[in-house]
């Protein structure tokens, strides 16, 4: 009998969960202290995490995180609710929680390639260029064939301004991926970084030619060409951008041509 009771308990409350997601959210605590009081089984925590992942979906990610916490407290150290906590974190701009949550699973599991990668995505957003290098650092030693690890680090040190090492990265990312146009628009970046203009140019012109309307580089191109005393190709290039909706393009053209500086 008493199985029985409990059984009945369990489905009723998750009638109440399934039929009453939004009152859940906003009476969560009273939920969970319901759930513990009869001590619900790890089944119960992949519960949560499957409305967790109904709601990131749908990119209600403020219930998602609600039901990745809730099954990550149920079950403590489980690296998947830890990381699907970490990466709804991350999807709602909240990156200084985001390390928290990745930190503990590195420190669980030293081998967890993908946490790395995510430890240093969110050290990056929230400007830890270094710490967000050494996370990639340890990722690339985990899993050397992964494409983007070496994009991914090359923006952050640039970012540091380490922009020979950034260099170096981007061409073992373009190595490994020749057709990725980001990677040239972002090469070329950090080549007009370093004044390269030439260099800049080369791989912007790349960039355009695997991603015609790719904005940025037009723009980035243009002020490349300005810096060479070229104002006509540089003009030309600031209009295309502002014409294509680039806001600071727009701004650039204004300052450099219409402004006449």
């Amino acid at each position: 009998m008493k199985r029985i009771t409990f059984l009945f308990v369990l489905a009723f409350i998750a009638a109440q969960v399934v039929a009453q997601d939004d009152a859940v959210v906003a009476q969560g605590n009273n939920l969970v202290s319901l759930i513990t009081d009869i001590n619900l089984s790890g089944a119960n925590a992949n519960y949560f995490n499957e409305r967790g992942l109904m709601f990131e979906q749908q990119k209600d990610y403020e219930k998602a995180l609600f039901f990745y916490g809730k099954a990550a407290n149920i079950a403590p150290g489980n690296t998947t609710f830890l990381f699907n906590k970490g990466i709804t974190l991350q999807n709602l701009d909240r990156h200084a929680e985001a390390v928290e949550v990745f930190q503990e699973l590195v420190d669980i599991d030293n081998t967890d390639f993908e946490a790395f990668v995510a430890l240093g995505t969110s050290l990056g957003r929230i400007g830890e260029y270094d710490m967000a290098v050494e996370a990639y650092d340890k990722a690339e030693r985990l899993r050397p064939s992964y494409k983007r690890i070496y994009y991914q680090r090359a923006m952050f040190k640039n970012l540091a301004g380490n922009y020979p090492s950034a260099e170096k990265d981007f061409n073992l990312a373009i190595k490994r991926e020749p057709e990725y146009a980001n990677a040239y628009y972002n090469r070329g970046v950090n080549y007009k970084d370093m004044e390269k203009w030439k260099r800049a140019i080369r791989d912007l012109d790349k960039a355009i030619e695997l991603e015609p309307n790719h904005s940025e580089a037009y723009m980035v191109r243009g002020v490349c060409y300005m810096n060479m005393d070229n104002k006509t190709e540089g003009a030309a290039d600031l209009k295309r951008a502002a014409e294509m909706g680039d806001e600071e393009a727009k701004l650039l053209y204004d300052k450099y041509v219409k402004q006449g500086n």
